[in-house]
């Protein structure tokens, strides 16, 4: 009879609802805009393997200035961990960062750390940070 007693509480230790733990939400500003109204795309990335490419982001989000000179996106359910940010404004809207000669960028991007690339493009080790409680706002500066 004990055996079924301790049986029956394995089973309901076993089958209650685990805590999740909470975070704050990862909070990514964007500033230096020159242009106020178009639309600004984020990408997060969550590992090197991948980073830059639309395969491999995470997460993602857009925003909108309405005007500003800086805009701020929220990245809700984020587990802390290290991650990396790539962003661009897309400024003619035709929903893709728009590159030049030799891949460079023809519309404003911005990365995590603002690495700023000379003479070799971003990379996830370049641009990756440590989100956590302490540590959940990145400010990035675009590139023009």
């Amino acid at each position: 009879m004990t055996t079924f007693f301790a049986g029956l509480l394995l089973l309901n230790l076993l089958t209650l609802p685990t805590a999740t733990p909470e975070t704050k939400p990862l909070t990514i500003t964007v500033q230096q805009l020159t242009n106020t109204t178009a639309t600004i795309y984020i990408a997060v990335y969550n590992k090197a393997e991948g980073f830059g490419q639309n395969t491999a982001i995470y997460r993602g989000a857009q925003v909108t200035p309405n005007g500003k000179n800086s805009a701020t996106a929220v990245i809700p359910d984020l587990a802390y961990g290290t991650y990396a940010v790539a962003l661009f404004q897309d400024v003619n809207g035709n929903g893709k960062l728009d590159t030049g000669f030799f891949g460079i960028p023809k519309e404003p991007y911005g990365f995590s750390n603002n690495f700023k690339p000379v003479f070799s493009g971003p990379t996830f080790e370049k641009c990756r940070f440590n989100y956590s409680e302490q540590n959940a706002l990145v400010v990035i500066s675009l590139i023009q």
